[in-house]
């Protein structure tokens, strides 16, 4: 039920712009919506503005599975994963394209094939490599984006950097392939530090390389 309810937040905007979260109301900025109540791709993509009109989704152009790169912006010119800081680049409407492992999160539970990704916020380091210090909430637009992936269906690409220590590369960041949003396991959870989290739990798509043998 409390997904259903998150769906019905997520879709639910009136002809004004305004969405509704949590029972409140939040006016969408005017330069995030378009006259037809659209999201304007340009604005509205978070992680990186150049990534907006550019980004998509499946595997990226000349990149296989298995592709390692040395460095975040490596990552992000190749348009796998078109942010060098966030986790999570997407937007709120269309859904997240890609995140990143890499140990970002103490309540990232990483089983290859499997992940059990924590969402974004309640941390003062923006990266996400401390414990948590306060509540995550799906009000948060990177949150809301993964969600929305439940919906349209669209996969993840996921990139593990090297500090996955099991399924990680040896070194940099690796294109791990396309992972679903598996619809009935998005929801808050109490995490190790005892704040609320958003989890996610993703699963592999099937026909890829395995990870064993990246």
């Amino acid at each position: 039920m409390a997904m259903e309810r998150l769906r019905a937040q997520i879709m639910q905007q009136d002809q004004s712009g305004v969405y509704r979260t949590n029972g409140g109301t939040n006016a969408a900025s005017s330069n995030s919506l378009t006259s037809t109540g659209l999201v304007s791709p340009t604005n509205a993509t978070f992680g990186s503005t150049e990534a907006s009109a550019k980004d998509h989704y499946g595997h990226p152009d000349g990149c296989p599975v298995g592709q390692v790169f040395d460095s975040r912006k490596a990552c992000y010119d190749a348009k796998v994963h078109r942010a060098t800081m966030k986790g999570i680049v997407g937007n709120v409407f269309e859904g997240a394209y890609s995140i990143v492992v890499n140990e970002g999160y103490e309540d990232d539970i990483d089983e290859g094939d499997v992940i059990w990704y924590t969402g974004a916020g309640g941390q003062d380091n923006r990266g996400g490599s401390e414990p948590q210090k306060s509540d995550q909430s799906f009000d948060h637009p990177s949150n809301r984006a993964l969600a929305r992936n439940i919906d349209t269906r669209h996969p993840v690409r996921v990139i593990r950097g090297s500090k996955d220590s099991k399924w990680g590369p040896v070194q940099g960041y690796r294109y791990d392939g396309l992972y679903d949003v598996v619809s009935n396991q998005a929801g808050y959870v109490k995490g190790i530090s005892g704040y609320q989290i958003c989890r996610f739990k993703l699963q592999r798509r099937p026909g890829q390389i395995p990870l064993k043998d990246l």
